[in-house]
């Protein structure tokens, strides 16, 4: 039986076809999409969210989509790390005034350097996670470096 094929509901979506096979496709509401194009979604909406209820209820989410939408696609700045930015910024109190602040939150040298943090993190567990499973790969602690110093002669030798 041949596999449904549904196009990607996502209005940004970056895959070439545009077409997800239904094995694939997660499922957002009614809406079929890429597993990395339902994330960026989910990931914009919860920075939405997060702004409207926790810095300010009467900014004009017309706007505020549209600098979220600026950092997303055209400065290709990773939605989740614009979350995580803006969840640092609430924790520290640092004050955002605009949307436009976001700008300027996603340079902090600071929360770039958590991030990345981070992100290194989730690689070393991720690593650790799959040294676990396989078995037939050697483990990093088992392998041991040997090596001996030759002695060497110093200025008395020479003379």
């Amino acid at each position: 039986m041949k596999e449904k094929v549904y196009k990607c509901s996502f209005k940004h979506c970056q895959h070439e076809s545009c077409e997800v096979l239904q094995g694939e496709a997660v499922l957002v509401g009614k809406r079929h999409m890429h597993k990395d194009c339902s994330e960026i979604s989910e990931n914009i909406a919860n920075i939405r969210d997060l702004y409207y209820e926790k810095i300010s209820n009467t900014v004009v989410i017309k706007q505020l989509v549209s600098v979220i939408n600026n950092l997303v696609f055209k400065k290709n700045i990773d939605a989740g790390y614009i979350l995580f930015a803006l969840n640092h910024a609430i924790v520290a109190k640092i004050p955002i005034k605009s949307p436009y602040g976001l700008h300027y939150l996603v340079d902090n040298k600071r929360i770039k350097d958590l991030w990345n943090k981070k992100q290194a993190e989730k690689v070393v567990a991720k690593m650790k996670e799959e040294m676990l499973e396989s078995p037939n790969k050697p483990d990093v602690d088992e392998a041991k470096f040997n090596y001996i110093a030759e002695e060497k002669s110093g200025f008395g030798d020479i003379f």
